[in-house]
């Protein structure tokens, strides 16, 4: 009943400028970007729509003069002002608890985490971009099976807990043996080299905590035992009691029902590149591929002049072949290596100066500063790769890493439970009231008549089918305190309280923690790195899984730290610190703290600093094997900034997996990508914001060559201020920075009530005004947010 008129007046209206500029895209021959001039549009188009305009990215073909601009945005204005309100959805939205918040719910209720909501299928996120988004939580067949099932195994773990369980023991010398070079010793096993593993195969009776017994200790100084779990690793513990001395180590951990493989060995200490089985071919082919070039010589060169050049290439291929090396190992390989082979590039280097000029004096007979410069024409982005690479393993030393890792010595294992880990209250089982259970799981007075199908069922059958019902699997939303903890916490509210104080006790409760982590890798995508993302183990062989999952923390830990003292969310976009823990610190090439903890860590530099220095940010918008400009300039525009850059053409075509290594640099293959029009207008904006960073490798450590070519990090913003690197990046945002926190807090909305809160302009106004008269206070951030969600929800 709206649209018709709202459409007529809106036609009457448009000025003869907006027919020309504008009609053409947005409602006459096609509709770019949904936005249609001819529909009613919703509250956070027309305000796109403005925002584009002001910043000169629309119209995009023609430059209106600033009469011309303020035209079209005083138009766009009183448009968006006298248009019909979105009507918010008219179905009533039943909140599904997600996998995360189950497993929470249910470790509150039974006193234990068993993590049962590992056993379910993964949410799928929504159009808010969260996996809460509850028009996204639907509930098939198949998931209901697998929510009985969860319910089930995380009921028996629970009651297994008063019950006899399981103690194997198995002597050292006895278990099975990766290697015939594993000896016995002083009747245990005494482990020299990383390969070399035991393993016991047992069967685990119910989901549950299960202590690893592990009997020994150290010949010298202190090393590290690692179980892993199949091919998984599950865990890596210091074994610092040295010999004739011996201790136990006790590392509780979460095994499923089932047969286990559990492995134990030594890893090395000293740091890996994970190279090619072939690796010998591979180097050989590249540095073939990607050596310095030789100029050819003119028709009818003599004998000598063939043989010198011929021999001028060879040692050009040598030169290469010590540099493919090199950058495989990159900076985090075995020191010993890196060392043997920066020898033979320094000396190669040399070698290939005195052919060259000797080639050029002796036998060309030319001016040896002559054919220098031509050489400089030809090899210059290679020579000054070699130079860039030297210089970041510089300061790399040779260490006898045998006198710093002592030998593991191991008696015997023992694997016995379920255990009650630390920090855990199991609720007790005996003499538990049925009814009382299911009051407590579904979080309200429950009817006789309602209850009566469970009391008919078998008493551990009973249990789970209360915690797979859907009074237990679907929350109440119409319970603000509901809605509250679920939002702070992830899980039920143990108080009705809903008041200021309430919120603040909220935030600063440990389970606030959770909530933030599941905020903050959703919204930053970096939630898979470490578990469904990896970068290619050959390439970025330092970037191991303990590595990632430290990578994905450290945004949390960062926000964290932003709520808890109340820091300016400013410092999102830019500071002089992070967080890190010991394996991230190692990773960044920082000191490692004593007890190795996530803590403060002022930055070195300003390479790094707020979010886009952050290694999980940066890994996960690259791909496996190499940074991709495009993704990291969409995540700065989409994530950062809430900006729609475009959708690509059916057509577009995609860059090689291989580009920026065979040829052109990766500058060079966006160039010539972007000179198509069909890609030109998402890549004018993306690719300059991307390439800024492009010291970060696609694991986010630094560089300043790639592929033996020296790095240009310049960029521009679309229509904006030329700057280099990631501190010119972080400067020109800075000017957007209240882009930035509009765009935040839409997304903090959204992760809030499980919807988009895209039209909710009015909202996301008062509460930045309420957070910038704070000083951009996080935990500001959070409580208003908070005190929204009490107001204005839920959904009719």
């Amino acid at each position: 009943m709206i649209a018709v008129p709202f459409i007529l007046a809106l036609s009457l209206s448009l000025p003869p400028l907006l027919e020309d500029r504008c009609f053409s895209c947005h409602g006459e021959d096609k509709v770019e970007g949904g936005f249609d001039l001819r529909q009613p549009l919703s509250a956070s188009q027309w305000q796109r729509a403005i925002a584009q305009v002001e910043r000169e990215e629309m119209p995009p073909n023609a430059n209106p003069s600033p009469a011309e601009r303020q035209e079209i945005l005083t138009w766009l204005e009183q448009t968006a002002a006298s248009s019909p309100p979105t009507a918010r959805p008219s179905v009533p939205r039943f909140a599904r608890l997600t996998r995360e918040e189950y497993s929470r719910s249910v470790a509150k209720l039974l006193g234990i985490d068993l993590r049962p909501g590992d056993l379910l299928e993964p949410d799928p996120p929504g159009v808010s971009g969260f996996t809460n988004d509850a028009d996204a939580l639907q509930v098939t067949p198949s998931q209901a099976t697998k929510y009985l099932e969860a319910a089930e195994r995380a009921i028996q773990g629970w009651l297994a807990l008063g019950q006899p369980g399981i103690a194997n023991h198995f002597e050292a010398e006895s278990m099975d043996r990766s290697s015939s070079h594993l000896k016995e010793f002083d009747h245990g096993m005494l482990f020299a080299t990383e390969p070399q593993v035991i393993s016991a195969t047992v069967e685990i009776p119910v989901d549950g905590y299960y202590e690893i017994r592990c009997h020994g200790s150290t010949m010298g100084k202190p090393t590290r035992l690692q179980i892993l779990d199949g091919t998984e690793p599950v865990t890596s513990v210091p074994v610092t009691h040295a010999r004739p001395g011996i201790t136990t180590h006790r590392i509780p951990i979460l095994l499923r029902q089932g047969w286990h493989t559990l492995s134990f060995h030594q890893p090395s200490l000293v740091p890996q590149a994970s190279l090619p089985r072939d690796a010998d071919r591979v180097m050989n082919q590249r540095a073939a591929r990607n050596r310095m070039k030789v100029p050819e010589l003119p028709a009818g060169a003599t004998a000598a002049q063939i043989e010198g050049r011929r021999a001028l290439e060879e040692k050009c291929l040598y030169l290469q072949q010590a540099f493919e090396w090199l950058f495989a190992y990159g900076t985090q390989g075995d020191p010993r290596d890196i060392v043997r082979f920066r020898d033979y590039a320094t000396e190669r280097v040399e070698a290939e100066r005195q052919t060259r000029q000797r080639y050029a004096r002796e036998i060309l007979k030319t001016d040896p500063a002559e054919f220098n410069r031509v050489w400089e024409e030809l090899n210059g982005p290679i020579l000054r790769g070699y130079e860039a690479h030297l210089r970041q393993i510089a300061g790399i030393k040779w260490m006898d890493w045998t006198k710093s890792q002592g030998q593991l010595y191991l008696d015997w294992i023992e694997i016995a439970g379920p255990v009650v880990p630390a920090g855990s209250m199991p609720l007790p089982a005996r003499g538990l009231n049925l009814e009382d259970f299911a009051r407590k799981a579904w979080r309200r007075e429950i009817t006789g008549k309602e209850f009566e199908a469970y009391q008919r069922l078998e008493p551990s059958l009973a249990l789970a089918a209360v915690l797979a019902s859907p009074r237990f699997v679907f929350r109440d939303n119409l319970d603000p305190s509901v809605r509250l903890s679920y939002f702070l916490h992830g899980g039920p509210p143990e108080t009705a309280a809903i008041d200021r104080p309430a919120i603040r006790k909220l935030i600063a409760a440990p389970e606030f923690a959770g909530a933030l982590a599941a905020f903050t890798g959703q919204w930053l995508g970096t939630a898979p790195l470490g578990i469904t993302v990896m970068p290619d183990e050959y390439r970025f062989p330092a970037y191991k899984r303990h590595v990632a999952l430290a990578a994905r923390e450290e945004p949390v830990q960062f926000l964290l730290r932003l709520v808890r003292e109340g820091r300016s969310l400013r410092e999102l976009l830019d500071s002089d610190w992070t967080m890190a823990n010991a394996p991230l610190a190692a990773f960044y090439g920082w000191p490692v703290s004593k007890n190795g903890d996530w803590q403060p860590v002022s930055l070195p530099d300003r390479r790094r600093g707020g979010l886009l220095g952050m290694s999980a940010v940066l890994t996960t918008t690259s791909s496996a094997l190499r940074t991709t400009p495009v993704a990291r300039g969409k995540w700065v525009w989409e994530t950062l900034l809430g900006r729609n850059p475009g959708t690509p053409l059916p057509d577009a075509g995609v860059l090689p997996a291989m580009a920026g290594e065979e040829g052109l640099t990766l500058r060079e293959e966006l160039e010539r990508h972007r000179a198509d029009p069909r890609c030109q207008r998402c890549h004018e904006k993306l690719d300059p914001i991307g390439l800024s960073l492009e010291n970060f490798d696609a694991v986010g450590a630094w560089r300043e060559a790639s592929a033996g070519k020296p790095i240009d990090a310049t960029g521009k913003f679309f229509r904006g201020a030329a700057f280099s690197g990631p501190e010119g990046l972080r400067t020109e945002l800075s000017k957007y920075e209240d882009e930035f926190l509009d765009q935040l807090i839409r997304k903090l909305l959204a992760f809030a009530h499980g919807r988009p809160c895209d039209d909710e302009g009015i909202w996301i106004r008062e509460i930045a005004a309420r957070v910038r008269a704070d000083q951009w206070n996080a935990a500001t951030l959070f409580e208003e947010v908070a005190v929204n969600l009490v107001e204005n929800g839920p959904d009719p």
